[in-house]
């Protein structure tokens, strides 16, 4: 029957140093970790369209909200605000200088407060030729 009672930890402890039993966890974890929920009040959220329409990144509103990216996308739309699509549209001609005056892409977007890869895509887009990223 002691076999299959609990033991108390002091009975457990010998046992691990008379190495009767390992000393390592199991590999499967027994409990899961629940994800902690963030759920913004009407307040955060008015405050998050705000900051969206203004121009603030999308990835600097997830941190400030603690909430993830496609989140604050949900909220967005929920909004019914309008999303910033071809952000580079405007600045392109800037963007295209910028590059060929040496700048990074990164650099770039971060000048233009955009993302490095929605740079690479208009630039690509509009056949302009990418330097070689290995002969940095």
């Amino acid at each position: 029957m002691g076999r299959y009672s609990n033991h108390d930890n002091v009975t457990t402890l010998q046992r691990i140093l008379t190495g009767q039993v390992r000393n390592h966890p199991p590999a499967r974890t027994t409990r899961s970790l629940r994800q902690i929920q963030h759920r913004l009040s009407t307040d955060e959220v008015q405050r998050l369209i705000q900051l969206y329409t203004q121009g603030e990144l999308i990835d600097d509103l997830a941190a400030q909200f603690r909430i993830s990216r496609t989140t604050v996308m949900n909220h967005v739309e929920r909004a019914g605000a309008p999303r910033r699509r071809n952000a580079l549209t405007d600045r392109f001609d800037e963007a295209r200088q910028l590059y060929d005056e040496g700048w990074s892409l990164a650099k770039i977007g971060q000048h233009l407060g955009v993302n490095a890869s929605t740079v690479w895509h208009a630039l690509r887009k509009a056949g302009v030729p990418m330097r070689d990223t290995h002969g940095r």
